[in-house]
């Protein structure tokens, strides 16, 4: 007896970038799978196996002229409000949720994070598709989701960017980043990720 053929939906996006949108930053954090079975990525592009309201689907998203184009393939069909519900997603995930206009302002001329945000402006958090991957991946679960004030003072690259950006000669202790990073709360975590990439 013959199955029946599998019904295959493509929707699409697309959605204009802000000037300044660190691509590379979204792309390092999803090389994650060095065997490229969940997720694949290469200089302009990233690819993701995901469950779809319980459906296998996979995610491409090309980075081009200031823009991110998405298509999701799902192994079925659509319902209403999927589009939406895609555009909505791609926010949250490539970080344009995130108020760090706000941030940015407040700290701009704070003696020591203030150049690197100068030289870094624009930098975002990247984020998971679910709390599920978040855990799956070993991230910190509160950073992956995309909260803005977890402390990450225990992440050792944080520590090392920290330990650079102040010249100490010594390693910086769990409680001296933790101590050094309350004064930007509710933003800790964007703090934090600009530390890493300065480190």
């Amino acid at each position: 007896m013959e199955s029946n053929p599998v019904i295959k939906t493509r929707l699409t996006c697309k959605i204009k970038l802000p000037k300044r949108y660190h691509v590379n930053t979204i792309l390092a954090f999803h090389q994650r799978d060095s065997q490229a079975i969940a997720e694949h990525v290469n200089e302009h592009s990233l690819a993701k196996g995901l469950l779809w309201n319980n459906q296998p689907a996979c995610l491409t998203i090309h980075f081009r002229s200031g823009a991110a184009q998405a298509q999701l393939i799902l192994d079925g069909t659509a319902t209403t409000g999927d589009s939406a519900l895609l555009s909505k997603y791609l926010h949250r995930l490539l970080g344009l949720t995130q108020a760090i206009e706000e941030f940015e302002q407040r700290f701009q001329n704070h003696p020591e994070l203030g150049p690197i945000l100068h030289k870094q402006t624009g930098l975002r958090i990247p984020t998971t598709f679910s709390v599920f991957e978040a855990i799956s991946w070993a991230i910190v679960l509160l950073r992956g989701f995309g909260w803005l004030d977890a402390s990450l003072h225990d992440d050792i690259a944080v520590r090392r960017g920290l330990q650079k950006l102040l010249a100490s000669p010594n390693k910086m202790s769990e409680k001296q980043v933790q101590q050094w990073l309350e004064q930007f709360s509710p933003w800790r975590a964007l703090v934090a990720v600009h530390l890493w990439a300065f480190g």
